[in-house]
């Protein structure tokens, strides 16, 4: 497993470009969130320059579907059905079965923390 990045959401990409191009985070790519044919959002990539992790901005396409600030840490696994089967052997499960957000993409999914309800991303790497 590796650390990816961390996913933010805010409903102002603009002031929240602006904060980070202050820190020193570039842009680095934007993509479309997509799930079960409909976009969701669309999540802006940012990195610091000579940095391999991200900080993902997430902009819901309803503004009725943002919900707090705080998203998700991904980590990156290089098969994703051999570490669920590993996790639920712990008793832990994904919130859903693990899914594409473009045709081509890799596979992740959702797991939720049970004593606080952080979420984490699993994003198969291959």
């Amino acid at each position: 497993m590796r650390y990816l990045h961390t996913m933010l959401r805010t409903s102002d990409l603009g002031r929240t470009q602006a904060f980070l191009e202050a820190l020193g985070y570039e842009l680095v790519r934007e993509l479309p969130h997509v799930r079960g044919g409909v976009q969701e959002a669309t999540n802006y990539f940012f990195r610091l320059p000579g940095d391999t992790s991200d900080v993902e901005v997430s902009v819901p396409v309803e503004a009725a579907a943002f919900e707090g600030v705080w998203g998700h840490v991904a980590l990156g696994v290089v098969d994703i059905d051999a570490t669920l089967e590993r996790l639920a052997a712990l008793g832990i499960h994904p919130d859903a079965s693990p899914y594409r957000v473009r045709e081509g993409g890799p596979r992740l999914c959702l797991l939720t923390e049970p004593g606080a309800g952080h979420l984490f991303e699993l994003v198969e790497t291959g």
